[in-house]
């Protein structure tokens, strides 16, 4: 089976570069992971190598999609958050199921972090990166709001790790699928997965893979991490807004359906 094979090979990529930064997997949850550092050993160092191996997990799904070309496979991305909070460890079950496990707000909020991120991203929380911030390499730090905080968060895009790590995020070169376009489309926003009936036009000037750069005639409709749907005619493409610049914004699309248009462009 296709995604059971795609899925194996990636948890197990993955999966190693945890347990190489004294992590523990607490679960697998369809195609994400759940893992946590400083448990069931605590260490000193659970910050910096939970950053650590989230830089080397991004840079190892190289690893994964040179796997998937081999065998005719789709390529793959994945976002990445990091939180840093109190939270209940140990076993949790039945006396017929029982299974170490980790619970409290930390967790759900780290779920709503990685929930802003895209492919090839890691959002780390300011909890996360307050005691290191002096080692990180990060591109720039943003608020988001998240369910269960009364309060916006701090996240920061980390790229690297100095220190005895010296682990940064390789960049892929996309510069020969670069295209240049003028598509006029329609922007809607989604919010807990339902799309709202006010849209705004725009106009998409520029595709490199999945990341889209589009002009919007009213740059206060959206902001940074929000989801959108992108409508041209009868094409409908979910995404998420990965930075705001002015009248611009650039998203990361989630299906490249639109690649006939992108093709046929400067």
């Amino acid at each position: 089976d296709t995604i059971t094979d795609m899925i194996n090979r990636f948890l197990e990529v993955m999966t190693d570069v945890i347990f190489k930064y004294h992590g523990a997997v607490i679960e697998y949850i369809g195609d994400a992971i759940l893992a946590v550092f400083g448990a069931p050993v605590r260490t000193d160092s659970a910050s910096p190598d939970a950053v650590a191996a989230a830089i080397e997990m991004q840079n190892s799904i190289n690893i994964v999609n040179d796997y998937n070309k081999r065998k005719g496979y789709k390529e793959i991305g994945m976002g990445i958050g990091l939180h840093k909070g109190e939270v209940f460890i140990g076993n949790i079950g039945s006396d017929r199921m029982m299974r170490y496990n980790v619970m409290g707000k930390t967790v759900n909020q780290c779920s709503r972090i990685e929930g802003c991120s895209v492919g090839g991203q890691i959002l780390a929380s300011e909890y996360m990166v307050k005691d290191i911030i002096d080692i990180l390499d990060y591109e720039e730090k943003n608020s988001i709001s998240v369910k269960g905080v009364d309060n916006p968060i701090e996240i920061y895009q980390i790229k690297g790790i100095g220190g005895t790590y010296n682990l940064h995020i390789k960049e892929i070169n996309n510069q020969s699928r670069v295209k240049n376009t003028n598509i006029a489309v329609v922007i809607k926003k989604m919010t807990d997965k339902k799309i709202t009936e006010e849209e705004i036009k725009g106009t998409i000037t520029k595709i490199a893979g999945n990341n889209l750069t589009v002009k919007l005639d009213n740059a206060q409709y959206v902001e940074e991490y929000d989801d959108i749907l992108i409508i041209k005619g009868d094409k409908k493409d979910s995404a998420k807004v990965v930075r705001k610049l002015e009248d611009v914004i650039e998203v990361f699309v989630n299906q490249h359906m639109w690649k006939g248009d992108y093709d046929g462009a400067d």
